[in-house]
C-alpha cells in the first residue's frame, strides 16, 4: 500500500526548502521531538531528501505541534545529512510562507507580525513586515545567542597552518579567511573550497564541539569562507559548505545560521559592533542583512542576538507536491552517489 506525502515546495534566496507538516510527534522539548525523528522518522527524511526525490542540496522544514509556550509552529530541519538544530533561511521561509498561504492573520494596521519558532536550537522570532499594499515587504529573523566556541590551529593538506574559529550561530561553523589562504572568491574555486571543507572537517574530526547548554547540540555542520567585499557600508562574501563531509552542500542562500556565526566572528574580532548593518552575499550574489541588536552571556561565552533580515518577501512557493512511497520499490527511501 502507498504511503503518501505532501509538501510545499519553496525558496528563500535561492535554497530549496521542502516544507512537510507532521503534527503531534512525542517529546516534551524539540530536542526530544528531534530524537524522535532520528529514531522513526529518517525514513521520511530520506525520502523527502534523497534522490529519486530530491537532490544533494536539498533542505527541508518539518513543521509540528511547538513544546514551548506562546510558540506558533515546532520546527525540525533536515536534508541529506540528517536530522538539525536550527536554519535561517528555512525558518524565514516557512514563516513568510505561512503568512502568504492564511496559516496566521496578520495586523495588517500594525503592518507587522511575530512568528515564534520552537526549535531544538531554542526560540527563535520571525518578524513579517508588509508594505503600503499588504503585500510582504520583508523578513527578520531573531536568531538564536551566536558566540565564538573555540579557535583551533589546523595544518591543511595544501595550505600552511591556520587558525580556524569555531563559532555558533544555531548550527557550528568553522570560519575561514579565504585571505589566509591567499585566495579570493571566484565560482571557479568552489571545486577547491569544497576539498579545503572537507580537509578542515577531517582536521577538527575529533576536536569536542558542544554546546555549552546541550550536548545535544554538537558537531561541526559546515565550514564558512569568509571574505571582504567593502568595508562602509560593510559587505561581505559568505561562501558555506555544510551538511555532510562525504557529500558537502553549497548553500545558495547566505544563510542564516551561517551567517549569524560570521557575524559573531566579526564581532569577536570588533570587526563590527552593536547595530552596523552588514549585507552577507551568496555564492549566487543573493543577498541577507544582519545586525547584532544585543550582547548575551550563555554560560560564559559572550554572544550577541543576531537580526537577519531579507531584501524581499522571504519564502517564494515554487510547487506543491504529493509524493509516493511504493513498499515494492527496492529503492523506495532513495539513495545517494
Amino acid at each position: 500500500m502507498f504511503k503518501y506525502i505532501q509538501t510545499i515546495e519553496a525558496h528563500n534566496a535561492g535554497m530549496p526548502i521542502r516544507i512537510v507538516f507532521y503534527p503531534n510527534i512525542p517529546g516534551s522539548t524539540m530536542i526530544e521531538k528531534k530524537r524522535y525523528c532520528k529514531m522513526h522518522l529518517d525514513w521520511l527524511r530520506k525520502m523527502l531528501m534523497y534522490e529519486p526525490r530530491g537532490h544533494r542540496a536539498a533542505y527541508g522544514v518539518l513543521v509540528t505541534t511547538p513544546t514551548a509556550k506562546d510558540s506558533h509552529f515546532g520546527t525540525i530541519f533536515m536534508d541529506n545529512s540528517g536530522w538539525h538544530d536550527m536554519c535561517g533561511h528555512a525558518s524565514m521561509g516557512f514563516a513568510s510562507i505561512s503568512m502568504q498561504l492564511g496559516l496566521i492573520d496578520i495586523d495588517k494596521e500594525r503592518k507587522s507580525e511575530d512568528i515564534v519558532l520552537d526549535t531544538p536550537a531554542g526560540i527563535v522570532k520571525v518578524i513579517i513586515y508588509l508594505d503600503d499594499k499588504d503585500s510582504i515587504r520583508k523578513v527578520s529573523l531573531r536568531n538564536v545567542p551566536s558566540f565564538i566556541y573555540k579557535t583551533f590551529s589546523i595544518k591543511l593538506s595544501r595550505f600552511k597552518e591556520i587558525n580556524v574559529p569555531v563559532a555558533f550561530g544555531g548550527d557550528f561553523y568553522a570560519i575561514v579567511e579565504l585571505k589566509d589562504l591567499g585566495l579570493r572568491f571566484d565560482k571557479k574555486i568552489l571545486p577547491q573550497l569544497i576539498e579545503l571543507s572537507i580537509d578542515i572537517w577531517d582536521s577538527l574530526k575529533n576536536e569536542k564541539i558542544e554546546h555549552p547548554m546541550s550536548k545535544d547540540i554538537s558537531g561541526l555542520y559546515g565550514v564558512r569562507f569568509r571574505e571582504e567585499i567593502r568595508s562602509s557600508p560593510r559587505k561581505e562574501y559568505g561562501i558555506l559548505i555544510f551538511g555532510d563531509p562525504d557529500s558537502p552542500i553549497i548553500d545558495r542562500s547566505p544563510s542564516g545560521t551561517g551567517s549569524s556565526a560570521h557575524l559573531a566572528y566579526l564581532y569577536h574580532k570588533g570587526i563590527v559592533g552593536l547595530k552596523d548593518d552588514v549585507e552577507m552575499m551568496s555564492v549566487v550574489n543573493t543577498i541577507f542583512k544582519i545586525k547584532a541588536i544585543d550582547e548575551y552571556i550563555i554560560d560564559g561565552f559572550k554572544a550577541i542576538i543576531p537580526e537577519i533580515t531579507t531584501v524581499n518577501k522571504g519564502g517564494f512557493v515554487t510547487g506543491f507536491a504529493t509524493w509516493v512511497l511504493d513498499p515494492e520499490d527496492p529503492i523506495k527511501e532513495g539513495f545517494q552517489i
